[in-house]
């Protein structure tokens, strides 16, 4: 089962720092705890706090690249109901 809270304590400590730009080499660069593929879904931190999926991923001139789409519709809250 994977929860929000402990991914979120991990920002500060990535074991392994892998840099993207987000749609091409003028985007908003992101550093990830590991290599990105399509179908991930990737949670950002200091950007809205919001969820994306990877859709592509290429390199040019050793540079990572990917593209994304919304995970607005993936990505579901719950919580235990209150009594």
């Amino acid at each position: 089962m994977l929860l929000y809270h402990p991914l979120r304590k991990t920002y500060d400590d990535l074991a392994f720092v892998f840099q993207y730009r987000f749609d091409g080499e003028h985007g908003t660069l992101i550093e990830t705890d590991r290599e990105l593929f399509a179908g991930q879904i990737v949670i950002l931190k200091d950007i809205s706090e919001y969820a994306i999926i990877v859709d592509k991923v290429w390199e040019e001139n050793g540079e990572k690249y990917f593209s994304h789409k919304s995970a607005e519709n993936v990505i579901v809250r719950a919580r235990v109901p209150k009594k």
